[in-house]
């Protein structure tokens, strides 16, 4: 194929097509196969027709007719060479397309595309900044010009003829068309043509004429799961349809369907043990109370088999959804009562315990450490000295949950010689960690008062339950049969620790699990090594599977690339960094694109302008985007503003919904129903997907938090949350991410990497 010419009807209709996005679909697929000579007919869409001749081919829409015309230059452009994998070959087609598609429609180039000046030729980079190559496309929009002129049709055609890392010839370069006039010669007899679909001989017998057949891609808010299972991409089915007998991990940035994932693969194991007339109890575990109401939500519309409404003794499958906290209780039964939990909600559990924490610290640095201190390694000294209070709390917390707790079982001695964690309470000497353990017994203490049991000691205590003679014989029994935790990465590794015992056979381990490691907020202290072992807590163990998704559905291109600046700048800080979001790429149609718009930096005078402005954007927003007002976040990255903006919202009767639970979608829909914005932040925002967000003093000084003297410990933590949360706070946007920061404090940090790169654009606020 020496040149591949495309209508603009046509363009307009690849570049709307879901499926034609990206290799994850099998229309994606033949779609590049034939790009690259490997398939002649493919079948991908039905409103496109394909014309092929000796030379070439070109595509159109039935009807045909007169067009503007993009012509790929194949044979000089090498675009779709062997040099390039398939899925670069779909990706250079793909981009070059939107430029012309927004180009004819005298629409503002992105920031990968530039005409350049002095010339009659356009460049297009089709790669996100996370690939970091500089292979761009060159583009004549004048092609042969002195001979179409003569014609009238000048304005019609664009030729593509070079993709490469090189300029060449520069932008006055002289463009060959030997090819392009080959295109030429064909046009007429395309626009002669008479596609019908009874089998009358054609008129035209030099061209061979296919149809580019695929169904429609429509989404719909409750897709049913034969519906979802169409949807999904080729690694997605690979997931969603494997026999579950070992460990199965899926992993991936925010927005890649993980969840749906998760739970299509629970639904497909069910029916398959129903068809087969087998047994299976299934058991999907989730992080929190608001969380385990969503997913439940996912699955009425998709369950037609109501296996969460059977009965574990009476049906021969059944599905039991539930938090980590509420297990644990229904497997104690009757050694711990309601009122003895901290919180059935695992988020709200640490809160509380964080708050212990932070007690037990302060009455422990006035009490103890003046007899201590001497006795203290000097950086461990200078940390507790040093360190904010709260920070401080956080990293004992970890500290107690992690290594005293988990791995020292509450053991002074077995505790003294444990090492530190990476990034975690800077302890260097035995007398270190027995001044930590002064907290410790300080916290227990509060606990015993208050007469309650917090996450670890309520898993460890199941955990001992379990490790039983008992139990190993109830398992048969009472086990299950599949396991499914959703958002592993917010377990640390004494939760990990208890899904072992769950099965029913011993050496059995059918568990599948979601994870995106830049999610986790704070050092959870696993490796994959001890991540995998602790699911298991076997060397027999079978080899884990996994499947990695990198077709991210919910996230515009631009706000791939800004989340991605933010995940690479805190590479350093992240024990086990893998950036899920190194290899992703945005599925989004030129429609979806249309609504989206590059991420901006407000700089405003103050906060009080900051909460004002950040209303009426998100009001302006809403009218652009035509959406509702709770399709729209307001998230505030510091107590203190998040405190201001309640204020705010009561004195001046905003309609705004309050979200204080992670992943709460009941919230949501009162807020979709009610006019009203969600006001939240960071830690709780997770789980959920909006329209646009705005990220409210996300500036020096408050992410991460400053203060003016703390240890480096300190920092490196406060550093690795704030990488975390602002990630997770960016990636809940479909469309629009924009930031409201205090002027005379700066932009954070963690955004200075994207705006050298013009990831995110800056103005000054002055109203609206």
């Amino acid at each position: 194929m020496k040149f591949l010419g495309i209508s603009r009807q046509a363009v307009e209709e690849i570049i709307s097509d879901r499926f034609l996005q990206s290799m994850d679909f099998e229309a994606g697929v033949a779609f590049a196969d034939f790009l690259m000579g490997r398939l002649p007919t493919p079948k991908i869409n039905s409103k496109l027709i394909l014309y092929q001749f000796e030379d070439g081919c070109v595509i159109g829409v039935v009807p045909s007719g007169p067009s503007q015309y993009i012509v790929f230059d194949v044979e000089a452009s090498g675009i779709f060479g062997g040099r390039y994998r398939p899925a670069e070959v779909l990706l250079h087609l793909q981009k070059t397309l939107r430029f012309c598609a927004k180009m004819w429609a005298n629409l503002k180039p992105s920031s990968n595309e530039r005409f350049l000046t002095t010339s009659t030729k356009a460049v297009v980079f089709p790669y996100p900044i996370s690939q970091r190559t500089s292979v761009r496309v060159s583009l004549e929009l004048s092609p042969d010009s002195k001979r179409l002129a003569k014609r009238g049709d000048e304005a019609r055609f664009v030729l593509v003829y070079r993709c490469g890392t090189d300029d060449s010839g520069g932008p006055h370069e002289d463009v060959r068309v030997t090819n392009f006039r080959k295109f030429l010669e064909i046009l007429p007899a395309i626009n002669q043509s008479k596609i019908t679909p009874t089998p009358e001989k054609p008129k035209i017998t030099s061209i061979s004429v296919t149809a580019l057949d695929a169904p429609a891609n429509k989404l719909e808010p409750y897709q049913g799961y034969e519906r979802w299972r169409h949807l999904l991409t080729t690694r997605q089915k690979e997931f969603v349809d494997s026999e579950l007998d070992a460990p199965h991990r899926i992993e991936g940035p925010a927005g890649t369907g993980k969840t749906l994932c998760l739970i299509l693969k629970c639904i497909t194991s069910l029916k398959n043990s129903k068809n087969m007339n087998r047994e299976e109890r299934a058991l999907f575990v989730t992080h929190s109370d608001a969380t385990r109401r969503s997913v439940q939500s996912v699955f009425e519309t998709n369950d037609e088999d109501h296996f969460e409404d059977g009965e574990k003794n009476l049906s021969r499958q059944s599905l039991k959804i539930i938090t980590l906290q509420q297990l644990c209780g229904e497997l104690l039964r009757q050694d711990i009562s309601e009122s003895e939990f901290i919180d059935r909600d695992a988020m709200e559990s640490k809160q509380l315990q964080l708050l212990y924490v932070h007690e037990a610290f302060v009455a422990a640095m006035k009490e103890d450490f003046p007899t201590h201190q001497r006795f203290l390694s000097p950086s461990f000294g200078y940390f507790l000295t040093n360190s904010d209070q709260w920070t401080a709390a956080e990293i004992i917390a970890h500290e107690i949950s992690v290594i005293i707790k988990g791995r020292s079982e509450e053991k002074l001695d077995s505790y003294r010689k444990m090492p530190r964690l990476k990034y975690g309470l800077p302890v260097e000497e035995a007398n270190d960690r027995s001044f930590v353990w002064q907290i410790f017994k300080r916290y227990q203490k509060q606990l015993q008062q208050s007469a309650q049991f917090d996450t670890d000691d309520i898993v460890l205590t199941t955990i001992g339950q379990l490790n039983t003679p008992i139990w190993r014989r109830r398992r048969l029994r009472e086990g299950y049969d599949s396991i499914f935790i959703d958002e592993t990465h917010l377990f640390n590794l004494n939760e990990l620790s208890l899904f072992h015992h769950l099965p029913r056979q011993e050496a059995s381990y059918p568990i599948a699990y979601s994870v995106d490691r830049a999610q986790a907020i704070g050092d959870r202290g696993w490796t994959d090594e001890s991540f995998d072992h602790a699911l298991t807590l076997s060397d027999d163990a079978p080899p884990f599977s996994k499947t990695e998704v990198i077709s991210v559905f919910r996230c515009s291109p631009e706000i791939v690339d800004l989340a991605f600046s933010v995940t690479a700048a805190g590479a350093t800080l992240f024990t086990n960094f893998n950036d899920p979001l190194r290899l992703a790429n945005s599925t989004f149609t030129i429609a979806e694109e249309r609504m989206c718009a590059r991420p901006i930096q407000w700089l405003c005078d103050n906060d009080e302008v900051i909460i004002e402005g950040s209303f009426a954007r998100a009001e302006k927003i809403a009218r652009e985007l035509n959406v509702p007002r709770g399709n729209i976040a307001l998230v505030a990255f510091s107590d203190d503003l998040f405190k201001e903006m309640q204020l705010f919202v009561a004195a001046r009767n905003k309609p705004v919904e309050i979200l204080k639970e992670r992943g709460d979608t009941e919230a949501v829909k009162r807020a979709l129903i009610a006019g009203r914005y969600i006001l939240t932040t960071p830690d709780y925002v997770g789980g959920l997907e909006f329209h646009a967000v705005m990220l409210l003093g996300v500036d020096e000084g408050r992410v991460p938090p400053a203060y003016t003297s703390e240890s480096l410990d300190s920092r490196n933590f406060l550093s690795y949350a704030s990488h975390n949360r602002l990630y997770v706070a960016i990636t809940r946007a479909r469309y629009r991410v924009e930031v409201l920061i205090e002027r005379q404090r700066g932009a954070s940090l963690l955004l200075k990497n994207a705006i050298s790169n013009g990831l995110i654009d800056e103005a000054i606020f002055s109203g609206e």
